[in-house]
């Protein structure tokens, strides 16, 4: 499975990947990820993430202080094919942050999802698996772009309800600063996630 989010940032031309490790079978990632990284090239940093306190606390672990570069944060139970946006326009702009969307009529995945407002290629806000959900709606990946301050931007995060820090709330934040571009995926993409899902795509 975790072939499908190395290979999306190895299209993103990332060279240094940080693997943020918690849980179980450590030992199994660490040995796919030495092998991946001696056929395609890539360097990989491991880091642990202690506690499960939420993906944009995930995302804080795997700050490395001499960066300057974007960040790309991928989620390891997101499968994407067909990938055209490696190249958007939008990843070019220094300030700007991005989180790839899909578009789905699916009610079991629109209850359970983020649904992001679309202007103007902008995602102006995204609400977190809503009650009643549209029909049809642009859905929030675990696919996000980052700029070097996505670090910075994490301090200013309160814990939520389930006390994580959300990464619907980091999103919102560049959101409300006009700082989060839509790339839209048009591809296949399967959040395998729950087991359900996972089933699906093995199909």
């Amino acid at each position: 499975m975790f072939y499908w989010p190395l290979d999306v940032l190895l299209k993103l031309r990332c060279e240094t990947i940080v693997a943020i490790l918690g849980g179980r079978n450590v030992e199994v990632v660490i040995q796919f990820c030495e092998e991946y990284a001696s056929l395609n090239k890539v360097k990989f940093i491991y880091v642990y993430q202690d506690l499960p306190l939420g993906l944009a606390d995930a995302l804080r672990c795997a700050e490395l202080p001499d960066n300057r570069d974007k960040v790309a944060f991928i989620l390891g139970d997101n499968i994407y094919q067909s990938v055209k946006f490696q190249y958007h326009p939008n990843l070019l702009i220094d300030e700007a942050a991005a989180n790839v969307v899909w578009r789905t009529k699916d009610r079991h995945l629109l209850k359970r999802s983020g649904i992001a407002t679309l202007k103007n290629n902008f995602i102006v806000k995204i609400k977190e698996k809503p009650t009643n959900p549209p029909k049809k709606a642009w859905i929030s990946t675990g696919l996000y772009i980052y700029p070097n301050d996505v670090f910075g931007m994490i301090e200013k995060l309160k814990p939520s309800k389930r006390d994580e820090l959300e990464i619907t709330d980091l999103n919102n934040l560049y959101a409300k600063q006009g700082r989060l571009f839509a790339i839209k995926h048009e591809g296949l993409w399967q959040d395998v996630g729950v087991w359900v899902d996972f089933r699906e795509a093995n199909r």
